[in-house]
């Protein structure tokens, strides 16, 4: 069985895309990475052993791996290697994560089951699309911004009557923040 760095060409090329890539018998992997040295996928798959699945390079930074048996479910992460530094980094295309700072899990989107399937888009003319900015609109006083609770009080959007005809049907998706773990780095040095 050829190791990764032995594959061909054709056979790197086979499975397209970045980050984990399910197919039938595996699941391919594709980083960009480009002042590393080497570049290994870790993982449930392999034990999170570093030395089991070396990628290889490819053209402009980018770095491949095909490894047969890696599924759907499993947690997997890359190891990064540049000079003495080893870093082991969260896959930045995952589709799926344990959470924002913990491992990728290989995701297949064709398996997701998807509900409501019998809703169908009302026609362009009955289709009402408004957007607006929470922050500006939706002041309650001039001291400062708005925000989403201001935005669901009917007194600071309902400043005009409805537009007629009305069908029934209200079409709304709210942005929700998610929470994620970050550093703020300041180049202000009187700033920490």
């Amino acid at each position: 069985m050829a190791t990764t760095t032995e594959q061909s060409l054709d056979q790197v090329k086979h499975h397209l895309g970045m980050g984990a890539i399910p197919y039938e018998h595996g699941t391919a992997f594709r980083v960009w990475a480009p002042n590393a040295d080497s570049v290994a996928v870790i993982g449930e798959f392999n034990d999170w052993n570093a030395e089991t699945h070396l990628m290889t390079r490819e053209e402009h930074g980018y770095w491949y791996a095909d490894i047969q048996g890696a599924k759907p479910g499993q947690r997997y992460r890359f190891m990064i290697r540049n000079g003495e530094q080893e870093l082991s980094r969260i896959d930045p295309y995952a589709r799926k994560v344990t959470n924002s700072v913990g491992d990728g899990i290989i995701y297949e989107p064709d398996r997701f089951e998807w509900e409501g399937d019998a809703f169908e888009l009302p026609t362009y003319n009955q289709l009402v699309i408004y957007e607006m900015h929470v922050g500006t609109f939706n002041r309650h006083d001039e001291t400062g911004p708005g925000g989403f609770h201001d935005a669901g009080d009917n007194d600071a959007v309902d400043n005009e009557p409805d537009p007629e005809p009305y069908d029934g049907h209200d079409y709304s998706d709210t942005v929700a923040l998610a929470p994620y773990s970050f550093q703020i780095f300041s180049q202000d040095p009187q700033r920490p």
